[in-house]
């Protein structure tokens, strides 16, 4: 196996303020690192914990479950902790509502560039629960300056939904008109949702939104339900990345379906570690998302 670290995260203004901290990220680094070629980076995003203290076993839980097809594909993962006062994730309402936890991962995103040969045209967000409304919320909107679609070449969602972040407030019409149909750059997106999860109608209409958007099912928008609740088994990691690992970002360009080669793609024989995130305590209407961590 690799390596498994503790990363400070280095950004002015977090050690002194109240909320935010000195703020640490749960990392995986494989064994195999690429010598030709710099390695793709994978962040992933935890649920709602219940609170700061929880939330901190939860980055690490995310860490983990992602380390086998980490090692497997040769690829870094990296796991922040959010810092809402349930556990959960600070988003900006517009580009100078600072500071947000997007801050904390763009800072995050730098400081492992610095620390580790990354490939900046391939680095992906992936999250679940709260972590799937945030991911969707950069996919989609342009609230910060640094942290949004630009940045990344793929995105994950697993138990996320637009009414958690990015449409909240917005109706139907608005949301697919404002935010789904907005901008010309079009991601690909990887969307995991449990067929008894809460969620499940949602999503449904988030998929509507996305093929109807510009998105093309199996190409650039991958659609994986599945028997189960609100939860992320282990082998999902493996089909996430391997949707995602033969996109990269190139500056402003749709990225285009390509396929990928070794050692990225992981063969269906790679076995990862096998745990499943934890279950929200939510009460909010939207599971992993609760009222005082919504946008300010």
């Amino acid at each position: 196996m690799g390596t498994f670290r503790e990363v400070l995260i280095s950004a002015s203004g977090f050690n002194s303020h109240p909320t935010y901290g000195s703020k640490l990220a749960f990392v995986y680094v494989p064994s195999r690192q690429a010598t030709d070629s710099p390695m793709p980076l994978f962040v992933v995003l935890h649920g709602t914990a219940g609170s700061p203290t929880l939330a901190i076993g939860q980055a690490s839980i995310a860490r983990n479950l992602w380390a086998g097809a980490a090692e497997a594909g040769g690829f870094i993962v990296a796991a922040p902790i959010a810092s809402g006062s349930l556990g959960s994730w600070i988003a900006p309402v517009n580009e100078t509502d600072a500071p947000s936890d997007y801050d904390v991962l763009f800072a995050l995103i730098r400081q492992l560039e610095r620390d580790y040969a990354i490939d900046p045209a391939r680095i992906y967000l992936w999250g679940f629960s709260s972590g799937g409304h945030v991911t969707l919320d950069v996919a989609l909107n342009r609230t910060h300056r640094q942290l949004n679609s630009a940045m990344f070449a793929g995105f994950g969602v697993s138990a996320g939904v637009s009414a958690g972040l990015a449409c909240a407030g917005l109706n139907s019409a608005e949301c697919a008109s404002r935010v789904f149909a907005a901008g010309t750059s079009k991601r690909p997106i990887d969307v995991h949702i449990g067929q008894s999860d809460p969620l499940w109608s949602r999503t449904l209409e988030d998929r509507v939104r996305f093929v109807g958007n510009g998105w093309t099912e199996g190409m650039t928008f991958f659609w994986h339900p599945f028997v189960g609740g609100h939860e992320v088994p282990g082998a999902h990691t493996v089909q996430i990345w391997n949707n995602l690992c033969g996109f990269a970002n190139r500056g402003n360009e749709i990225p285009g379906a390509v396929f990928a080669t070794q050692p990225f793609r992981i063969e269906s024989q790679a076995k990862p570690i096998i745990r499943r995130a934890r279950r929200s305590t939510a009460t909010d209407a939207i599971p992993g998302l609760r009222a005082q961590d919504r946008k300010r």
